[in-house]
């Protein structure tokens, strides 16, 4: 169960094609302890979330390949995924 008092806790899936975006949010993320898993598009996303259930998922929503709306309804599909919390 996620402590979401305790940072150190989290598994973070940044999403963005944004190579700089990621960086920004993995830095400040990792500072304050967070474990963090990036992905340049919503496949990507998927795939890394299928391997390993992140805690919560920082997304981006206009991403090529597929955005982050697409992403989110297939994730809300899956009864292993559904519960992770989106932003």
């Amino acid at each position: 169960m996620t402590d979401w008092q305790n940072i150190a806790t989290w598994r973070v899936l940044i999403v963005d094609d944004e190579t700089a975006n990621r960086e920004v949010f993995a830095e400040m993320l990792q500072f304050f302890g967070a474990q963090v898993t990036m992905a340049a598009n919503g496949l990507e996303a998927l795939d890394h979330a299928r391997q390993s259930p992140p805690t919560i998922i920082l997304t981006d929503l206009a991403m090529p390949k597929m955005d982050g709306w697409q992403m989110l309804r297939s994730l809300r599909a899956d009864p292993k995924l559904r519960h992770i919390p989106v932003l």
